[in-house]
């Protein structure tokens, strides 16, 4: 999902007159994407001093809509978001055990699991991009 993302980030760097902004969020965290009245609010993508990362469509400064949180040691969640927490259908990738689930979220806790493997789930996570990335 992530590089999808990027690469629709990357399109719209192009296609922009005044291309995407980039602002720090702290002393250490940093956007890069669409801004509206000081906020991030768009396509755009935020690097933390961890190496960790989020990317997504942001609204009034948080991931609302699709997006990839990912995590200090690997672990990942692509999916739907809401006011920053996963909230609707998601992958949650654990790197330590290579498992991961797809379900249904609420307030950032899964509630109930549709599906399950082994692996990073990329062609499921694709399917799933493909069937709800906004246009």
């Amino acid at each position: 999902m992530l590089e999808f993302i990027l690469a629709r980030f990357l399109l719209w760097m192009v296609a922009s007159k005044s291309g995407p902004s980039a602002f720090p969020l702290s002393l250490f965290h940093r956007y890069y994407g669409s801004i509206q009245e000081d906020n991030a609010d768009g396509l755009g993508f935020t690097s933390h001093p961890t190496g960790a990362y989020d990317a997504g469509f942001y609204e009034n400064g948080v991931i609302d809509g699709l997006g990839r949180i990912s995590f200090p040691g690997g672990n990942f969640y692509d999916g739907e978001m809401k006011e920053g927490q996963f909230e609707g259908e998601g992958f949650f990738y654990k790197k330590d055990t290579n498992r991961w689930i797809f379900g249904n979220f609420q307030q950032g806790q899964c509630v109930s699991v549709l599906e399950k493997g082994s692996g990073v789930p990329f062609e499921e996570i694709c399917i799933f991009i493909i069937e709800d990335f906004p246009t």
